[in-house]
């Protein structure tokens, strides 16, 4: 996934800020992409969650930095690292499909982060899983925020861009 992710994106990341997630449970493992961010001159932050309706903000994040663990096991910076605005967020996510569509975890903390972000600039969503997540096809709705790009530890997904005009 590591080589995948640089592969795609490792010509682009200098002077970017890429956000990404701490592993928890099965999810797959986005550290080593974390920790590559700094040799490509790109900062990496991670999510903390305020609240259960408002959108994920991000703190940057190095190797060694200390974490804290909060709701639902996950980790996040401690209060006072520096925030980050993100132009690129890998997604961790249980389930997808080739139109770029995820499951989440069901708060739609992502979904309301990344249609936060691009009310102000463009941002990059990309969804990382293990090949066997794949769906054939994610029940949507209105809320929910399609990926731009799925990468799995053995293939790199590009959905074709919905160019449907309501």
């Amino acid at each position: 996934l590591t080589d995948r992710f640089f592969g795609q994106f490792g010509d682009t990341l200098q002077g970017k800020t890429v956000a990404a997630y701490w592993p928890i449970g099965e999810e797959i493992d986005i550290r080593p992409v974390l920790s590559g961010l700094a040799a490509r001159d790109a900062v990496a932050a991670l999510p903390v969650m305020g609240g259960k309706t408002g959108p994920l903000s991000f703190r940057q994040w190095r190797p060694g930095d200390d974490l804290i663990r909060v709701s639902f096991g996950v980790y996040e910076p401690e209060p006072g690292v520096p925030a980050a605005d993100p132009d690129l967020v890998i997604v961790p996510l249980l389930g997808f499909d080739a139109a770029g569509n995820r499951i989440g975890y069901g708060g739609g903390y992502y979904d309301r982060t990344l249609a936060s972000l691009r009310r102000h600039r463009d941002v990059r969503a990309v969804g990382v899983a293990y090949d066997e997540q794949e769906c054939e096809k994610i029940p949507t709705d209105a809320g929910d925020v399609p990926l731009d790009v799925l990468l799995t530890e053995r293939r790199t997904i590009v959905p074709p861009k919905d160019e449907s005009i309501d």
